[in-house]
């Protein structure tokens, strides 16, 4: 049975016994030690964290979502006892007769129940992770997706790119250089424009650590 959304997705899991739950970790490098910790070896449960210290109980952060065979089948609608070698074969097959989904516009849904405009936003109230001791601030964005329009053909790409949280209504996004969301922000600073609001993390769906609201 096809996964609806996180939620019931980390009840699936939960119930294979591919989960671990933690309490009162800090975000401040004791977070992302523990991610690390197990990440070293696949087939290591995905870690949820809860009641993270310094935010409200509410507010959750899933880790480590991809690295188990059983979660990647799950995730890819297959059977979760597949072995790697029939995940691959099965994905290879998939892609020479991929269609991808047309986009729907709709005036509402599950993703627009909970969101901020104006002065209400502050990225500041998510348990975004100082994820190692050599960073630079505290990142929500690290597997997420970004979404860019190239201003003069209107293709659109998806990209992966860092993102930092610098104060309450401002987050900082890396591109390295030859990158398309590079290409498509200088693109529009040649014409003298804002790149028009490129990062999503503040509500994005991230594969290596997803901020899960109860």
């Amino acid at each position: 049975m096809p996964v609806q959304d996180l939620r019931e997705w980390i009840d699936r899991i939960q119930e294979m016994g591919e989960l671990t739950r933690i309490e009162g970790a800090d975000a401040n490098l004791e977070l992302g030690g523990l991610v690390d910790l197990y990440q070293w070896d696949m087939e290591n449960p995905a870690l949820l964290f809860e009641k993270i210290k310094g935010y409200p109980d509410n507010f959750r952060l899933l880790a480590n979502v991809l690295t188990s065979t059983p979660r990647l089948s799950l995730s890819l609608e297959l059977p979760i006892d597949f072995t790697r070698k029939q995940i691959v074969e099965e994905w290879k097959n998939r892609l020479k007769t991929f269609q991808p989904v047309p986009p729907e516009q709709v005036e509402d849904g599950p993703v627009l129940e909970n969101r901020q405009t104006g002065d209400d936003v502050d990225v500041t109230q998510f348990p975004a992770p100082f994820w190692h001791s050599e960073d630079g601030g505290k990142y929500p964005g690290t597997g997420n997706i970004v979404i860019m329009k190239d201003p003069d053909t209107g293709w659109v790409n998806a990209g992966t790119y860092r993102v930092q949280v610098h104060d309450a209504k401002t987050l900082g996004i890396m591109i390295s250089p030859g990158k398309h969301g590079r290409m498509i922000r200088e693109k529009y600073w040649a014409k003298g424009q804002a790149c028009p609001s490129p990062c999503r993390s503040a509500t994005t769906r991230c594969c290596c650590c997803l901020a899960a609201s109860r």
